[in-house]
């Protein structure tokens, strides 16, 4: 029975480790999961600054041109224009970029997402067998106080049974003396 106990308990701790291991394991896809969402904002950010500082640093050249010649408005028109363009490819760039990394982010999210649902369905799995354990383990010591009952019940019998075969002999050897 001491052994039993010791099992149980090493198995109860196993079980313990297991649960834990899989908590540090749901923690460590959390951080992950943010760190790559920190990681694709932080590049969003950037990529939004960047085209914003060129834009800024192209239209302030345009305007001092255009204040220094004005003979040269044509030619600033047409570098507007080609800034215009370069502008919206810029953006065009940065927002294909900002997707291309929403959808890695949503990519491991989802894959993050399924860690944690067979977590829990491996917790789920867990906790049913503990309960089973436990059930089986109250029905052991029922069957054990059944039995120890059992041994009880037969000693009082066998001890009946002796007192009567007793009384039995006694009577018999007082027919015979008489």
């Amino acid at each position: 029975i001491a052994a039993e106990k010791v099992e149980r308990e090493r198995e109860e701790e196993a079980i313990a480790a297991e649960k834990v291991e899989r908590e540090r394991e749901a923690a460590a896809i959390s951080a992950e999961q943010k760190r790559v969402q920190s990681i694709t904002n932080e590049r969003n950010q950037r990529a939004i600054l960047t085209s914003r500082l060129q834009v800024d640093v192209k239209v302030r050249a345009l305007e001092a041109e255009k204040r220094a010649n004005k003979e040269a408005e044509e030619q600033a028109k047409k570098v507007m224009m080609a800034e215009a363009v370069l502008v919206a490819a810029l953006e065009q760039d940065a927002k294909e970029k900002a997707a291309a990394l929403e959808q890695e982010a949503e990519a491991k999210a989802i894959r993050i997402e399924e860690a944690v649902k067979a977590s829990k369905a491996l917790n789920a799995e867990l906790e049913r067998k503990q309960r089973y354990l436990f059930e089986t383990r109250l029905q052991l010591e029922a069957a054990e106080k059944e039995k120890a009952a059992n041994a009880a019940e037969a000693k009082r019998v066998m001890k009946a049974e002796a007192i009567l075969v007793a009384a039995l002999e006694q009577e018999a050897k007082e027919k015979a003396a008489a």
